[in-house]
């Protein structure tokens, strides 16, 4: 009786006759009735399919969709059609490493998980697919229903749960109210004080102290500074002057602004409001922080004090 075998889909792809055996239309032999040796060829088949052929050349008769263990190149390939070399057809290896694979194989991937990088091997070298530079991309914050979109590992913009965006995404910080009680009293011009604000409200990337009032810019680039403060009248007692002044790296920056009171006050009619606003240039690591001074008994008021640093460019 002949056998009659067919592909997965159902053509036709061959018949065996009785007592023959076929060894041209696959890379299997396939056994006809009563042929004898059988038990031999159907073990042989089953190697073959369970090492994928392995062999430095590739399986004769190969088809669409069968595996071949290249081991000349420590690879496994499937068969894609046709009778040219490149119709077999790598399929991917995917390397995940922290360091660089010490025996990489040609069109191997390699995930970068130090550096977060999709690479891929030419034979030579190892070329980033993407980011092209590290902490590109999305990045999930911990423990928040938000995205913050980073690129050249400088934050952009945010994009929230709700598809709310949020931009520019760049370090910002607010306070208000000295921390060192209800009203600053002066003890000459020449002796400043950092203000310390008494709630820090927002501070994006955590770069501002709110022990030491200090900001520490995390990228070169252009910040928008304000600080405001009242400054009061104190008991009738001359407090003539009074000031707030924006610092760099522990140096004025020359925006400040000074308040000058009359020589004689008797009420808070005299309270004067100072604002010291401006734009630093900075460089990554360089540091900003609002000071005070008020000469003797001059007193800067605490509730109605605030800063805020913004990178603007």
């Amino acid at each position: 009786m002949t056998f009659y075998i067919n592909y997965t889909n159902g053509a036709n792809l061959t018949a065996i006759s009785d007592g023959t055996i076929n060894t041209t239309s696959t890379s299997l032999t396939l056994i006809g009735k009563n042929f004898p040796t059988y038990g031999q060829l159907l073990n042989q088949n089953l190697v073959s399919m369970l090492e994928n052929w392995a062999n430095s050349t590739s399986p004769n008769y190969p088809m669409v969709g069968q595996l071949w263990y290249d081991s000349g190149n420590s690879v496994i390939k499937y068969y894609r059609g046709g009778a040219a070399s490149n119709y077999w057809q790598d399929v991917a290896n995917i390397l995940y490493s922290s360091s660089t694979p010490s025996s990489p194989q040609q069109n191997d991937f390699w995930w970068d998980s130090t550096n977060q990088q999709l690479k891929y091997y030419d034979n030579r070298n190892f070329i980033t697919i993407g980011p092209q530079t590290t902490n590109d991309g999305l990045n999930r914050v911990s423990g928040t229903n938000s995205f913050i979109v980073q690129i050249g590992g400088n934050n952009v913009f945010t994009v929230d749960a709700y598809g709310r965006v949020n931009a520019a995404y760049n370090p910002v910080v607010q306070g208000y109210g000295f921390a060192t009680g209800t009203a600053f009293t002066g003890t000459g011009l020449t002796s400043p004080q950092t203000v310390i604000p008494a709630v820090v409200s927002i501070n994006t990337g955590s770069y501002f102290s709110g022990s030491s009032g200090i900001f520490t810019c995390p990228v070169a680039g252009i910040y928008q500074v304000t600080g405001t403060a009242i400054s009061l009248g104190y008991n009738s007692t001359p407090a003539p002057y009074q000031k707030i002044e924006w610092w760099k790296n522990g140096t004025t920056t020359y925006i400040s602004c000074q308040a000058q009171n009359p020589a004689s006050i008797t009420s808070e009619d005299f309270d004067t409001p100072m604002i010291a606003t401006g734009y630093v240039q900075c460089s990554a690591g360089d540091t900003l922080q609002l000071v005070m001074a008020a000469s003797a008994n001059g007193q800067i008021d605490n509730n109605n004090s605030t800063l805020s640093i913004r990178l603007v460019a």
